[in-house]
């Protein structure tokens, strides 16, 4: 069953605080078969969720951050930079979630994406080193996207990120407040202002970008193909500090918000459209990338910056052939 039907309702909101718990610093989620995979920093674990919000299980870590469900796989991976790993947990629908492995990595890892059956995309934010790295699921780095031509970095701290259609990786730049699309090769494709400090952020399959805006307590929306913004796309949903947020392919759009709260908001966009119709206008953006119907190739791409970043001691097309 979609989540859609799962989730009928324009908005739904659920805790994951379990009794007896401290507050939760929720800083990532991702969606699986039946059910959330919920990182809770604060109280050091891993938290499975069915969709009738009850908790399956849960897994103990030192410094859980970030969490990705990985392709053709029962399971997830969970960045804890703090002690330089990505770590790899079974949630195997009917059994129980386990620590299969382990990668110790050169860099902290805070956020992370799946790129593809043999890839990760990872974000390092150590001061002075911001990167995004493309893995491989041992944990070596096949390309390290850090500089543009003039040899400027181009992340300070790219605490969120998401990849689609293949080839583009969109990262939510805390540090610089800016919300930056490169490709996998190392191009920088755009540079967007959100006018406010971004977070989460996640991608439909018809290129729509959600972004979650920390400091506004708002939801962006930002359509790349047609070069638009909407500065506040869900305006009847109350945020508090939205923190990190992921995107399925049925356009559920799933949230968490910073400490103290500990809730998820999950909300059906179709059904939110439906309901509440009246939306703020649509701005020009300077970004616009066109992708096909099949979500694999880029066919047209204009206002692109000027400056190219490259892919650094590693072959170009970062398959670390």
């Amino acid at each position: 069953m979609a989540l859609q039907e799962i989730f009928p309702d324009p908005v739904t909101v659920f805790s994951a605080r379990l009794p007896d718990e401290p507050p939760c610093l929720l800083t990532d989620i991702a969606v699986i078969p039946g059910a959330f995979v919920v990182i809770d920093n604060e109280n050091k674990n891993a938290k499975r969720f069915n969709f009738q919000m009850t908790l399956i299980d849960l897994v103990k870590l030192e410094d859980p951050c970030g969490v990705t469900k990985l392709s053709l796989s029962s399971h997830v991976a969970v960045t804890q930079p703090q002690q330089h790993v990505i770590t790899f947990i079974s949630v195997e629908t009917g059994g129980k979630m386990s620590i299969s492995s382990s990668r110790h990595t050169n860099r902290k890892y805070q956020s992370i994406s799946c790129l593809d059956e043999m890839r990760l995309v990872a974000g390092c934010c150590e001061l002075g080193h911001g990167s995004v790295d493309i893995l491989t699921y041992e944990g070596d780095v096949l390309c390290s996207i850090e500089r543009n031509e003039s040899k400027s970095r181009i992340f300070r701290t790219p605490a969120s990120l998401t990849c689609f259609a293949g080839r583009y990786v969109l990262v939510s730049d805390s540090g610089r407040r800016e919300l930056v699309c490169v490709t996998t090769k190392g191009e920088l494709k755009f540079v967007h202002d959100p006018h406010g400090t971004p977070s989460g952020v996640g991608v439909t399959n018809t290129g729509d970008v959600y972004v979650c805006i920390y400091d506004k307590g708002v939801v962006q929306k930002i359509d790349v193909n047609m070069g638009t913004t909407c500065d506040d796309c869900l305006p009847e949903v109350e945020t508090r500090f939205p923190l990190a947020t992921c995107l399925p392919k049925d356009r559920v759009l799933v949230i968490t918000e910073e400490m103290p709260s500990d809730r998820v908001l999950v909300v059906n966009l179709d059904a939110y459209e439906k309901t509440f119709k009246h939306g703020p206008t649509l701005k020009l953006s300077n970004i616009h990338l066109t992708i096909d119907s099949s979500y694999t190739e880029e066919r047209n791409t204009v206002n692109q910056v000027n400056s190219t970043s490259g892919c650094v001691n590693t072959d170009e097309d970062c398959t670390g052939k």
